[in-house]
């Protein structure tokens, strides 16, 4: 097997199908230690089925920031701080989740899908401005970002 196709599934928590994937892995430079290379961004753009797309919000263990207001364990100063830096904004979902699309549109890579207020978002509750996954849907292929710049 394909040593990319195990380094996707490790991040996704299934093997994504072949057909259609596109993605883009980066590795930390001069930093690989008995043969282990991190990876320090994944941007990934692959159909699925329902069962692929719950698993990896599961995976991640997601949030949507359309919920936002009813979520106890997340450090909301942390992801507004990553989705929208220094504008100082309202915390309610609605605000909150088109940062969101701003910010995903700003990382994205071309070949991702355009981000929408019709898609579903999901971030890693750890997501700070070093270290982030989040990943959507537009009903049609899922769309990742992993980034750790750690």
């Amino acid at each position: 097997m394909n040593k990319d196709l195990k380094t996707l599934h490790s991040f996704l928590g299934f093997f994504p199908k072949e057909d259609g994937l596109q993605y883009k892995l980066s590795s930390y430079t001069n930093s690989g230690l008995n043969n282990f290379t991190p990876v320090s961004s994944l941007h990934l753009k692959c159909s699925y089925d329902l069962e692929q797309w719950e698993l990896l919000k599961n995976n991640i263990n997601g949030f949507s920031p359309l919920s936002i207001s009813k979520i106890t364990n997340l450090n909301l100063e942390d992801f507004v701080w990553l989705i929208a830096s220094e504008d100082k904004i309202d915390f309610n979902d609605e605000i909150l989740f088109q940062k969101s699309i701003e910010f995903i549109n700003s990382e994205k890579l071309n070949f991702q899908s355009i981000c929408t207020n019709k898609d579903e978002i999901y971030f890693d509750y750890d997501s700070n401005i070093n270290t982030f996954i989040v990943t959507w849907t537009n009903g049609e292929s899922i769309n990742y970002i992993y980034l750790n710049q750690d």
